[in-house]
């Protein structure tokens, strides 16, 4: 029996952030800094990190702002929207700011205990040694100083608390695209904002913008595999873009690959994934994008004193977000065994 749009768009949008929070990872795996390479220009360890770092795992952070926007604001407009946005907030309380603390104060403990280890301080904070005063732990436990993935968490925090004003602005369509317009104006000349980077409001504004007006592009499947090829063909001329690095271009095709490469996947749709309930552990995204900076770094200081080829280089660097996402399965299955609670509060009460 078909799948309704609905569930399609849930188990679709579960599978992607999945995938993404996946290449993710492999940012943060980037390990010459481990070796002494120096310059990697046009070794494999550099096409690799251009490949699954820059152009596959730089769509993740955008996608998942894009979505946040969407969801903030996926709802009729008719309805009490007063009362309908201050359920949302109360709930990104504990979505948001809550595991938020908990995964920053952890990664303090976690960098302060091993930076005092002497056989174990070289291999996490590039050898620098956490102290403990009240401006560590204050920038540790609410600016993220040392779970400096976690920016992408203070950024979201910072849009939806001022979602209330943005949805001001999503009323009026033209107002809100023309705001989307300046944003990308601000973007386009590197102009900041000071509570957060420009990029995350202008995505989490576009998402909302989906979510209002644009509904049926962004939930309904592509009408056919020509206009899927399309749109496969689009990211491979953003992420040319964004490879090359072209001044202007680049921000363009930056903003617009979380777009394609979700209107892309529909070739999925070929081998039926979209209709079958995802794995348990595809549902645990968050908690991979939380869990995994810590021993994604580890790993690499342990591995690099194995061997200093750049063939060991380039082959634990498509290792080690694998073993680092095996080890976060055993640990989520685990702890929400173990302890569920627990583990619920950790992911924000998702999955």
């Amino acid at each position: 029996m078909p799948q309704s749009v609905s569930e399609r768009f849930s188990r679709k949008v579960t599978l992607v952030s999945f995938i993404l929070a996946v290449f993710v990872m492999y940012i943060h795996a980037k390990n010459q800094v481990f070796y002494d390479f120096g310059d990697i220009s046009g070794t494999p360890l550099y096409y690799l990190n251009q490949i699954f770092s820059e152009i596959l795992g730089r769509v993740g952070v955008p996608f998942f702002f894009i979505m946040s926007g969407y969801w903030m604001f996926r709802f009729d407009i008719r309805q009490n929207a007063k009362s309908v946005m201050a359920r949302k907030l109360k709930k990104k309380l504990y979505t948001l700011v809550i595991p938020y603390i908990i995964w920053n104060t952890l990664g303090f403990i976690f960098f302060f205990t091993i930076t005092h280890i002497p056989f174990l301080s070289a291999t996490v904070n590039g050898g620098e040694t956490v102290h403990l005063t009240f401006e560590n732990v204050f920038k540790g436990v609410f600016l993220q100083k040392y779970y400096y993935s976690f920016w992408f968490m203070k950024d979201l925090i910072v849009v939806t608390a001022i979602s209330p004003l943005i949805l001001l602005l999503l009323r009026n369509r033209r107002l809100s695209c023309g705001a989307a317009v300046g944003l990308f104006s601000l973007c386009l000349f590197d102009i900041k904002l000071y509570v957060c980077q420009t990029t995350s409001l202008l995505l989490f504004l576009i998402g909302g913008i989906f979510a209002f007006y644009h509904r049926d592009f962004w939930e309904q499947p592509n009408r056919s595999k020509y206009e899927t090829a399309v749109w496969c063909l689009l990211f491979v001329i953003c992420s040319a873009v964004r490879w090359l690095n072209l001044p202007y271009i680049y921000t363009i095709a930056l903003i617009a690959s979380p777009i394609v490469f979700w209107k892309a996947l529909d070739f999925l749709d070929a081998s039926k994934v979209y209709d079958r309930e995802p794995l348990w552990f595809c549902r645990q995204s968050f908690f991979i994008y939380a869990s995994h900076i810590i021993p994604v770094e580890a790993l690499n200081g342990v591995l690099s004193r194995i061997n200093n080829t750049m063939a060991w280089a380039s082959i634990t660097y498509m290792l080690n977000p694998l073993i680092v996402l095996f080890l976060i399965y055993i640990a989520a299955r685990v702890m929400n065994k173990i302890c569920p609670k627990i583990y619920r509060i950790l992911c924000g009460n998702r999955g």
